[in-house]
C-alpha cells in the first residue's frame, strides 16, 4: 500500500495516476481550507482584530476551495459516463463428463495455505472495506439444471464503458482462467483485464448447467465464489453447499452425504442392459464407490 488509506477510495473509481493524484489534492484542500478559515476566525474572536491570511490569502484559498469543488464535478461526470454502458458476453463450454463421473468443482491452488484458514488485516474500516469488498466480487458460480442433455460451463463476461464500442472492447480484454483436469474443474477467483480497473468495471458469472443425475463435488475453497440460486434439498445457503458431495435432481440438487441423509443412501446406475456400471453407497462408514 503506496498511500496507505489515501488508496482508498481510489480503487472505487476507473483514474489513472493523474487524476488520482488531482483527486488526493483536491480531497486535501476541500478539507483542509475551511478547518483553515475556521482556525482564522477563531483567532480573530480571541484577538479582536487580527488578521490571519490577509485579503490576498483569503481569496487565494477561497479560490483553491472552489477549484477543489470544480475538480470534484468534473472528475465524477467522467466517472459516470464511463460506467454509463454495459456489455456482457455469454459462452458456453461443454464439459467432458458423463453422468458416471464425479464432477469435482474447485479453485486454482493459490498457494499451501488450507483453505480451512482466513485471514483478514484489522483496522477500524474493516467494515466498510468487506461491504465494498462483497460488492467488488468479480467471479460469482451459480448452480443449476441444464435445459440439455449434457452438463456445460456457461461463462458470462461483463464490462462497462462510456460506449457500446468501449464496453465491447473492454469485455474483449477480459481474460479468464479454466480447465478441466481429470474430471476436476478448476476455476479461477479473479478475471484479469488489460488496463482495466476500477470499481465493478468487470466481472464474470458462472453457470454450471448439471443434466440430471450428474454427481457434484464441491470443494469448501469454493465458499467466496459461490451465488445464488444453488437451490438444493437440505435449504442451505449457496455458500455452506461448499464441502458436500450433490446429485442434480429434477429441479434442484440433492445432497448425498448432508447429515439427514448420509446414512440411507445408495445409488445404482444400469446401462440399456441392464448391467451395473456405477453402485454409490453412503453410509456411516463413508462412501462407497464401484464402478465397472
Amino acid at each position: 500500500m503506496v498511500f496507505g488509506i489515501v488508496l482508498w477510495p481510489f480503487h472505487l473509481f476507473d483514474f489513472g495516476l493523474i487524476p488520482n493524484i488531482i483527486w488526493g489534492i483536491s480531497i486535501f484542500l476541500f478539507v483542509l481550507i475551511p478547518v483553515l478559515f475556521l482556525f482564522s476566525l477563531g483567532i480573530r474572536f480571541l484577538r479582536g482584530h487580527s488578521n490571519t491570511f490577509g485579503a490576498v490569502g483569503r481569496f487565494v484559498l477561497f479560490g483553491l476551495w472552489i477549484a477543489s469543488i470544480i475538480s470534484f464535478v468534473v472528475l465524477g461526470a467522467g466517472e459516470i459516463r464511463s460506467h454509463r454502458i454495459t456489455a456482457t458476453k455469454t459462452k458456453m463450454h461443454a464439459l467432458p463428463i458423463s453422468n458416471l463421473d464425479i464432477l469435482t468443482v474447485s479453485l486454482y491452488k493459490t498457494g499451501n495455505i488450507s483453505s480451512d484458514w482466513e485471514f483478514k488485516k484489522n483496522n477500524p474500516l474493516n467494515r466498510l472495506i468487506d461491504r465494498i469488498e462483497d460488492e467488488q466480487d468479480l467471479v460469482k458460480l451459480s448452480i443449476q439444471r441444464s435445459p440439455e442433455a449434457n452438463s456445460s460451463l456457461e461463462i458470462k463476461a461483463s464490462a462497462k464503458g462510456s460506449s457500446q464500442e468501449k464496453a465491447q472492447d473492454n469485455v474483449g480484454k477480459l481474460e479468464y482462467k479454466w480447465e478441466v483436469n481429470n474430471k476436476t474443474l478448476y476455476l479461477n477467483p479473479m478475471v484479469t483485464g488489460q488496463n482495466l480497473n476500477g470499481f465493478q468495471t468487470k466481472k464474470v458469472e458462472l453457470i454450471l448447467n448439471l443434466s440430471e443425475g450428474q454427481i457434484l463435488s464441491l470443494n469448501t475453497n469454493l465458499k467466496s465464489i459461490l451465488n445464488y440460486p444453488v437451490k438444493n434439498n437440505q435449504s442451505y445457503s449457496s455458500r455452506r453447499t461448499a464441502g458436500y458431495l450433490w446429485k442434480m435432481g429434477a429441479d434442484e440438487l440433492e445432497c448425498l452425504n448432508c447429515p439427514q441423509t448420509k446414512s440411507k443412501l445408495q445409488l445404482h446406475y444400469q446401462d440399456t442392459e441392464g448391467e451395473e456400471k456405477l453402485h454409490l453407497k453412503v453410509d456411516k462408514d463413508g462412501i462407497q464407490l464401484k464402478t465397472k
